[in-house]
């Protein structure tokens, strides 16, 4: 339980909790104020579904750092399934916290959307991490919201590119979003234990 414990505190998940908790309180308090104003109708919630999951993931990929290569190789566990099982019960945390959208009904994008993007965005970000360095595996979610955001948002496509913005139970989008935290969490696992932080080897 030390172990875990130690584990949890070094990569700052406590934090990540946390954070969690504010960015879901702000985007339900953001989703009122915007659905209340009715300008949007069904699609009210859409700068808030596209974006509060991105935050969320964000939030969760920061823990993916080593903080140094001494605490990495004294884990009482291999760091690759530890990552994993951390990644995964982060991500279902932050599908927690967007439930409180499922109250605003006839949505385009609502609770649902907000589930699907958490996993996808997660799962994008852990796809780049291995191969970009854990520091930097945000940017990948990140840089993504932006063009669905400004692109997207201006073009109206439809496209499958940019599955965040697609309605709540689009088949396709759920897909996307499944493959990429399922590739995610293999790369977790393949990720060489003794890497740590920015590519530093062991």
């Amino acid at each position: 339980m030390t172990g875990t414990i130690r584990y949890l505190r070094a990569r700052r998940v406590p934090g990540a909790v946390a954070a969690l908790g504010m960015i879901s309180f702000a985007a339900f308090l953001v989703a009122r104020v915007m659905v209340g104003a009715g300008e949007f109708a069904e699609q009210a919630l859409i700068p808030v579904v596209v974006v509060g999951p991105a935050a969320a993931a964000v939030a969760a990929l920061i823990t993916l750092d080593e903080p140094s290569l001494e605490i990495a190789l004294a884990a009482p566990f291999r760091l690759g399934v530890a990552r994993a099982l951390q990644m995964t019960i982060l991500m279902l945390g932050a599908v927690v916290v967007f439930a409180p959208l499922g109250q605003f009904e006839g949505m385009r994008l609502g609770f649902p959307a907000a589930a699907r993007n958490v996993v996808g965005y997660t799962g994008l970000g852990l796809v780049v991490g291995p191969w970009a360095g854990a520091t930097w595996a945000w940017i990948a979610p990140t840089v993504y919201v932006v063009s669905a955001l400004t692109i997207e948002g201006a073009a109206r496509t439809g496209t499958l590119l940019f599955w965040s913005t697609r309605p709540d139970w689009d088949t396709a989008s759920w897909a996307v979003a499944a493959l990429l935290m399922a590739a995610g969490l293999v790369a977790c696992l393949i990720d060489r234990p003794g890497r740590v932080g920015d590519g530093e080897e062991a």
